[in-house]
């Protein structure tokens, strides 16, 4: 069962992104993008085993309302079984109730097209920095192709 995750669950989360990506980075990034308050919303399901799969949206600072998949993570030994694609399903609908207005991927166009996502959808998105193939899952709908800059929160040192 999917649930939103609590701050008892970071350190089984950093451990599941650090196990899985085999590096401490996206556990890093998580726990600034956490600091900083610009998790939309972050989502466990659970296992006899502990966390089995991690999803988390991050708020993007342009397009308003626009949020961003953070790395979802399965447990390698669950990958291949479906939980992760039940687990975007799911995060995809708390994402419509929770107001946003798309949700914007990048990376693995094959993967994220899969749920949904639309790289036509996405076409009018620039970016300032090379960000890799973009894939956009409209929920409003003036949010399909819209035209505008596609623009993830600074990474500048959070205030103590």
């Amino acid at each position: 069962m999917m649930r939103i995750a609590t701050p008892d669950d970071h350190l089984a989360i950093s451990i599941l992104l650090n196990t899985v990506a085999d590096d401490a980075g996206p556990a890093l990034l998580l726990a600034e993008r956490r600091a900083r308050g610009e998790i939309a919303l972050e989502l466990i399901t659970e296992g006899e085993q502990g966390i089995r799969s991690h999803l988390a949206f991050v708020h993007l600072a342009s397009p308003e309302g626009f949020w961003q998949v953070h790395r979802p993570t399965v447990r390698t030994a669950r990958q291949g079984q479906g939980f992760g694609k039940e687990s975007m399903y799911l995060a995809l609908q708390e994402a419509q109730r929770a107001g946003a207005k798309a949700v914007v991927a990048i990376g693995d166009l094959d993967y994220f097209t899969s749920f949904g996502f639309s790289a036509l959808a996405a076409e009018n998105l620039t970016t300032s920095v090379p960000m890799g193939d973009i894939t956009m899952y409209p929920i409003a709908p003036e949010s399909g192709r819209i035209s505008a800059e596609l623009r993830l929160p600074e990474l500048a040192p959070a205030e103590a």
